[in-house]
């Protein structure tokens, strides 16, 4: 069986956004063809605009600027040094389609009761065409339906709603398509909504099929 590995993302919750440690570097990918990649952080800046969290001028022109470049290798690197720094979130997908995650570059803070948008850099080697999925035990149900039981069990504790602060989500709509596009390097939109205010850990699971998770 393979067994998840738990990447741990410990947030800031507040309803003002002052500034917030970075997590490590995510490692820059190479050998990848310039004109698929430019074109699909094209359509991740659209969609940044349509989801409210527009990239600020100067990253835009760090993008526009990358997004100029003659060569392929630096344009490559550039949109990289453009778009990582807002990446919450690396996910690598090996030649066998197993899944790591681990954390990006971008300050690891939410909004009481608002949504947050981070990037999710994925690099690919599997040139996987499947669907990104992203689920979290923090964002499991606060509340069970009705059974119509006289004396339904409990099945959900007070711990278990203290646990679950978060809500999470993957954006799938027009300019990005709902799958991978195979591309060796790509970025995708995660957006995350927060109940609580304070220090808060959360653990994201990302698959692209049953078998392929990881934590």
């Amino acid at each position: 069986s393979r067994r998840p590995r738990a990447l741990c993302l410990m947030a800031t919750c507040c309803a003002l956004a002052p500034g917030a440690a970075h997590a490590g570097a995510l490692a820059k990918i190479s050998g990848v063809d310039a004109q698929p990649l430019a074109a699909q952080a094209r359509r991740v800046a659209q969609a940044l605009e349509l989801a409210g969290a527009p990239l600020t001028p100067e990253r835009r022109q760090a993008l526009d600027k990358a997004l100029a470049l003659e060569n392929q290798s630096a344009q490559v690197a550039a949109i990289q040094d453009a778009l990582d720094p807002l990446c919450l979130v690396g996910v690598d997908i090996n030649p066998e389609s197993r899944v790591k995650a681990a954390p990006g570059d971008a300050p690891r803070q939410l909004v009481q009761n608002g949504w947050r948008v981070f990037l999710v850099k994925v690099h690919n080697e599997a040139g996987v065409t499947a669907e990104l999925r992203v689920t979290s035990p923090n964002a499991k149900p606060q509340q069970k339906s009705s059974t119509s039981a006289a004396e339904p069990k409990r099945s959900i504790t007070p711990a278990d709603v203290a646990d679950r602060w978060l809500d999470v989500a993957l954006y799938k709509d027009q300019p990005l398509e709902k799958t991978l596009s195979g591309l060796a390097l790509e970025y995708r939109i995660i957006e995350l909504h927060s109940r609580d205010v304070g220090q808060r850990e959360a653990k994201l699971l990302f698959d692209v099929g049953q078998g392929t998770q990881d934590l």
